[in-house]
């Protein structure tokens, strides 16, 4: 579980930390992909996506990415906490470091202030309607005890305060989500400590009470919510990954939590999840499965293509996905039918650290940058003046970007080595992986 996973790496960072810059080559030791991303609630432009070696932005529709490490915010390079963009286009990480948030497009981070500021973040989750709220998941270990904590913020993230009582040790938790069409209808997921079983806990009452529900899911797994419906907040999806065999399956309840229905299962992690904004089309995949697409009223699926998604959402009609460059050509793509075709938005080797002040959080990364860069296809050069590089985008406006829409990136000619990798990656294809975690309408 990822509760756990956090646990034992703030218990492994002091032996870890040795390391140094060197370490850091090949993305922390894992492959490098983005994971999850998420779409500025008020301009499409604006991009954030978390990836195996920082976190990513576009303000011009994917053009352009620039790089942040994982440094400058102060999580662990073996994380993947969970991201989210607030109406003002400031970027919020959950991760061990607690709830970090940065308002100038990454090059400074500022950790949570209130009841927020000495946990561990575990998710966060924007309110779709009113996105200067946002609730976030919080854990800390109390007189040898498990506890769990609903926080909010009503201010894009420059104050948060703790929501209800704490919500016990007895659900180990991992995704937090709030209903579009009911502010005060808030879903956690996560496993049952005592129980082999999956658990949804629901608020009617913006998280000043709850009602445990099961999920009637495989064994020894925990249910990551994928999306609550736009229009219904009764009716919400979740994603999860056998424990006896290799399939991961989606199912929803249509009435808030009290039963469930499998509409999906397949071979791998349910990597990618994505409900369209009208609650129309879902989108369910991953690295083994491929993409699938099927309409809410029938769920009836078809395999839309074989991209290996590692996270889906939907930016109006188009659907996003992010992917293994060296398999699937592109890192971050975008398609206009539903997966059938996709255009590149971002090929790892065209990234650019993000150009930031000496005195910024982000200066870390000018020296973190040359042991990251070969492993992208990019010849690093010189580290630029302030842990940045030229050509990097402007800070995100009010709403977050330029307000132009989602456009393909340029030409790229692949490295030397992909067709190396292609040929190597073949080969493993099959083979489950890590599994990432993606809240909601993203990356789920």
């Amino acid at each position: 579980m990822r509760t756990w996973r956090r646990l034992l790496t703030i218990g492994v960072m002091g032996i870890a930390g040795w390391a140094g810059a060197e370490s850091r080559a090949l993305a922390n030791g894992r492959y490098p992909l983005a994971n999850q991303l998420v779409i500025d609630p008020r301009s499409s432009a604006h991009m954030v996506a978390r990836a195996t070696f920082g976190i990513l932005a576009t303000t011009d529709g994917g053009k352009n990415w620039t790089w942040i490490c994982e440094d400058a915010i102060g999580y662990f390079g073996l994380e993947d906490p969970p991201i989210a963009v607030f109406a003002d286009g400031s970027t919020v990480v959950a991760s061990s470091k607690s709830l970090s948030v940065s308002r100038d497009g990454g090059c400074s981070w500022v950790r949570a202030t209130g009841a927020a500021g000495s946990r561990f973040g575990v998710d966060v989750a924007v309110d779709p309607i009113n996105p200067q709220r946002a609730l976030a998941i919080e854990s800390a270990p109390i007189d040898g005890a498990y506890s769990v904590f609903l926080v909010q913020t009503m201010d894009d993230g420059a104050s948060w305060s703790d929501v209800g009582p704490t919500l016990g040790g007895e659900v180990l938790v991992e995704t937090v989500e709030v209903a579009p069409s009911n502010p005060d209808r808030v879903y956690v997921s996560g496993r049952m400590r005592s129980l082999e079983q999956s658990a949804l806990l629901r608020s009617d009452d913006a998280g000043q009470s709850w009602t445990r529900l099961p999920v009637n899911a495989p064994s020894a797994v925990s249910a990551y919510i994928g999306a609550v419906d736009p229009r219904d907040a009764n009716v919400v999806y979740v994603r999860a990954r056998s424990s006896v065999d290799t399939s991961g399956f989606a199912l929803v309840s249509r009435d808030a939590g009290a039963s469930w229905t499998q509409v999906w299962s397949g071979p791998g992690d349910v990597a990618g999840f994505a409900l369209s904004a009208d609650g129309a089309i879902l989108a369910v995949g991953g690295p083994i499965a491929g993409i699938h697409v099927a309409n809410t009223s029938d769920m009836v699926f078809r395999k839309t293509s074989s991209v290996g998604a590692s996270c889906l959402t939907f930016s109006g009609t188009a659907l996003l996905a992010c992917a293994k460059e060296a398999i699937d050509q592109f890192s971050i793509g975008v398609s206009e039918d539903l997966g059938a075709h996709f255009t590149p938005l971002l090929h790892f080797p065209a990234i650019t650290p993000r150009d930031c002040a000496s005195s910024s959080s982000a200066a870390v990364c000018g020296g973190i940058w040359p042991s990251i860069a070969p492993s992208l296809g990019i010849d690093a050069g010189a580290p630029a003046t302030g842990g940045g590089a030229s050509g990097a985008q402007p800070e995100p406006g009010p709403g977050g970007g330029s307000g132009c829409s989602l456009s393909s990136a340029s030409p790229h000619t692949p490295p030397w080595w992909l067709g190396l990798v292609l040929w190597l990656a073949g080969t493993r294809r099959r083979r489950s992986e890590r599994k990432p975690r993606h809240p909601a309408t993203d990356c789920a």
